[in-house]
């Protein structure tokens, strides 16, 4: 999803262009595309709001295609909206549809998709760092229950960090996911290019502009070891990563932020994550 214009901050003159494709896995490695074209047409400018309306038309088209080409496994949707670094931070995790006209509107970050995240178009359309990005994307996915603390750069380990000094630590221990405080644009030392030429397949950020909020714990909270059940924690799992469930307690996180706490991460969090193998070469956003 690109954006095409941008008049001012409000989202009725801001359009966007948007691409869609639904990805079938074959296997871990292979992924077959195939368009979705009925929906949104290529190139045409659209309104947050026109998106938000075409989002049921979308999945509609989207099982309908997955019916023509007889994938009939029990399927489980993720969204993935790929933008360029500038859109990063978008808050599409908050935008609403609803699945039926029945329903009342429903916040597309805490609906029944497997999960809701972004990636970047940037990313994907270089080969650069891609035998690295692989590497541990496969030893992420294959290994999520021995991750450990050393594996990953919590938001809490950037203050006063550079691009430079996490490269150093990810050559001591290869580091598989990073949280960042606050927008990567709005971040002084730390680059996305840290995060590709490491080939680091996650990221979590919180994308809140108010300067007294501070969700550093927040996030590294959702990463970090549970403790609820120390007891029953086996020789050597009490530093093991919150990997398995990321993407539960992603989501658990935002149906945790109500109406009453417009400042709690829930209604800020920014999820990257970026599988490799599942690699559209020209086009803005998959679902």
């Amino acid at each position: 999803m690109k954006k095409v214009s941008s008049q001012s901050n409000n989202s009725e003159s801001e359009k966007f262009s948007v691409d869609t494709k639904v990805s079938i896995p074959q296997s871990s490695t292979d992924y077959q595309q195939e368009n979705l074209l009925e929906t949104f047409q290529e190139n045409a400018p659209y309104t947050q709001t026109e998106i938000e309306e075409n989002i049921p038309n979308l999945l509609e088209e989207c099982y309908q295609k997955l019916e023509e080409i007889g994938f009939d496994q029990d399927i489980h949707l993720a969204i993935e909206w790929v933008f360029d670094d500038d859109l990063f931070s978008l808050d599409v995790d908050c935008w609403k549809f609803k699945e039926n006209e029945f329903c009342r509107p429903k916040r597309i970050g805490c609906a029944s998709f497997e999960s809701v995240h972004i990636r970047s178009y940037r990313r994907l359309k270089t080969k650069r760092c891609l035998d690295i990005w692989k590497k541990k994307w496969d030893w992420l996915t294959k290994n999520a229950n021995k991750m450990k603390i050393n594996n990953y750069i919590f938001a809490s380990q950037t203050n006063d960090r550079n691009d430079n000094d996490l490269k150093v630590m990810d050559s001591q221990e290869m580091i598989f996911g990073i949280n960042l405080p606050t927008d990567l644009l709005r971040i002084e030392n730390i680059s996305y290019e840290f995060i590709i030429e490491r080939g680091i397949p996650l990221a979590l950020w919180s994308r809140c502009q108010n300067s007294a909020v501070n969700h550093t714990r927040d996030l590294d909270e959702l990463i970090k070891p549970k403790k609820d059940n120390e007891e029953n924690l086996k020789d050597g799992e009490d530093n093991v990563l919150n990997l398995e469930n990321l993407t539960k307690s992603v989501e658990v996180k935002r149906l945790e932020a109500t109406e009453k706490e417009p400042f709690h991460l829930g209604h800020h969090l920014c999820f990257l994550w970026e599988n490799p193998y599942n690699y559209p070469t020209s086009k803005k956003l998959k679902l």
